[in-house]
C-alpha cells in the first residue's frame, strides 16, 4: 500500500536538565535519534533555556520543534513552535482562554498535556482543572502518556475525554507525551506518536503535521486510515460514501515494541458517541484492509485491538477523519 503521506515517529513531550529532567540537550538528541525517532520536541517546564544549546543539525538526526510546557496549578500546556513569549506567569482559570488566542496569535500550538494525571497533593497542577469551556483553541490532547498508557486509567479517561470534545464537533488531534525525563531502564512498553507528513523530515514539517492534525499514536506498528482518493487523518471531507483504506507497517520501530509481544486482534471503525460501524479481524499478516462505508455526523476514526505483554488493549488510534456536514472547530 502506498500511503499518500509519510508517517514518521516523533516524541513531543521531553524534559532536559533545564527543569526537572536529567538529559543535557544534546544527550537529548542523541537519545532521540538512537531510539529511531524522526522528531523529537522539547518542552521544559516554564523556560525555553535548552533550545539556547541546540546541536547543529546533523544528518540522520531527531529534527527538533521548540516548545515549551506551561506549568500551573491548574494543568499543563504544552506549546510547539511560535515565538514562545507569551507569559505563563499569571495564567489563571479566568484569562487562559485569552492566553489560548494569544499563543495561536504567536504561531504556536496548543496541546493539553495528560489530563488525568494525579493531581495534588502528589502532583500539584499536573490535573487539568483550568475548567475551559471552548476547546476551540486546543490543537491536540495528548491522551496517551508515560509508560504502559493502553492499560492506564487515566489514559483510558483522557481518551473519552478527547472523543467527548470529537462528540461536541471539536477537530482535535491525539497524540502520546513520554513525558521523558531520562534514561529509562524499566522496560516497560511505551508508545509513540506518528505524524503524516509531506517532503523531507524537518521540524517545520512536523509542526505542520500537527497543526493539521494529521496524527496517530501506536504502541507498535504503525496504523493509519485515509480514502481512497487521499484524504487523511485531520482532514475535513464531506459526508457520504466513503471508501476507507487502512494501512498497518508491522516493521515500523519493530526493534522499540517487539519485546513486548504486541498483536493486534481486530480493527474497529468508530463514529460519535463509540458507536461501532465496522469492525475486522486485523492479525501480523494484514497491512492493507479496505472498507466502503456511508459515513454520517462529525467524523470517522478507526482503532486497532489486541494485547500488550498479554493484556488486552488498544494498540493504536487515528485522529479521525472529519466530516464537513457534521460542523466542528
Amino acid at each position: 500500500m502506498v500511503t499518500a503521506m509519510k508517517w514518521i515517529a516523533a516524541e513531543l513531550h521531553t524534559h532536559t536538565c533545564h527543569s526537572d529532567g536529567t538529559f543535557t540537550t544534546q544527550s537529548l538528541c542523541e537519545a532521540a535519534e538512537a531510539e529511531g525517532l524522526s522528531v523529537v520536541a522539547i518542552t521544559d517546564h516554564n523556560t525555553t533555556a535548552p533550545l539556547l544549546e541546540l546541536p547543529p543539525a546533523a544528518s540522520g538526526a531527531a529534527a527538533v520543534i521548540r516548545g515549551i510546557e506551561w506549568t500551573t496549578f491548574w494543568g499543563h500546556l504544552c506549546i510547539l513552535g511560535g515565538t514562545l513569549d507569551v507569559d505563563w506567569r499569571d495564567a489563571s482559570p479566568e484569562n487562559m482562554p485569552q492566553k489560548l488566542k494569544e499563543i495561536r496569535k504567536s504561531g504556536g500550538i496548543c496541546g493539553i498535556a495528560h489530563p488525568f494525571a494525579v493531581g495534588s497533593p502528589m502532583c500539584t497542577g499536573c490535573h487539568w482543572s483550568f475548567g475551559i469551556t471552548d476547546f476551540s483553541g486546543i490543537t491536540y490532547l495528548e491522551a496517551w502518556s508515560e509508560h504502559f498508557p493502553c492499560v492506564r486509567c487515566e489514559c483510558r479517561r483522557a481518551v473519552d475525554f478527547w472523543v467527548s470534545l470529537l462528540d461536541q464537533g471539536y477537530r482535535i488531534a491525539i497524540t502520546y507525551g513520554r513525558d521523558w525525563h531520562g534514561a529509562d531502564l524499566d522496560g516497560l512498553p511505551r508508545a509513540c506518536t506518528c505524524l503524516g507528513i509531506d517532503g523531507p523530515v524537518t521540524a517545520e514539517a512536523a509542526l505542520d503535521a500537527v497543526a493539521r492534525r494529521r496524527t496517530a499514536v501506536t504502541m507498535g506498528p504503525l496504523f493509519w486510515m485515509e480514502t481512497a482518493g487521499g484524504a487523511g487523518s485531520g482532514d475535513v471531507i464531506p459526508s457520504g460514501m466513503l471508501e476507507l483504506v487502512f494501512g498497518i507497517d508491522w516493521s515500523f520501530r519493530r526493534g522499540q515494541w517487539e519485546h513486548c509481544k504486541i498483536q493486534a486482534r481486530r480493527l474497529q471503525v468508530l463514529g460519535e458517541g463509540g458507536r461501532l460501524l465496522w469492525e475486522t479481524a486485523a492479525g501480523e499478516g494484514r497491512t492493507e484492509i479496505r472498507k466502503t462505508l456511508y459515513v454520517t455526523g462529525k467524523y470517522v476514526r478507526a482503532q486497532l485491538l489486541g494485547t500488550v505483554c498479554g493484556q488486552e488493549a488498544v494498540i493504536a488510534m487515528c485522529t479521525p477523519l472529519f466530516l464537513r456536514d457534521g460542523g466542528g472547530t
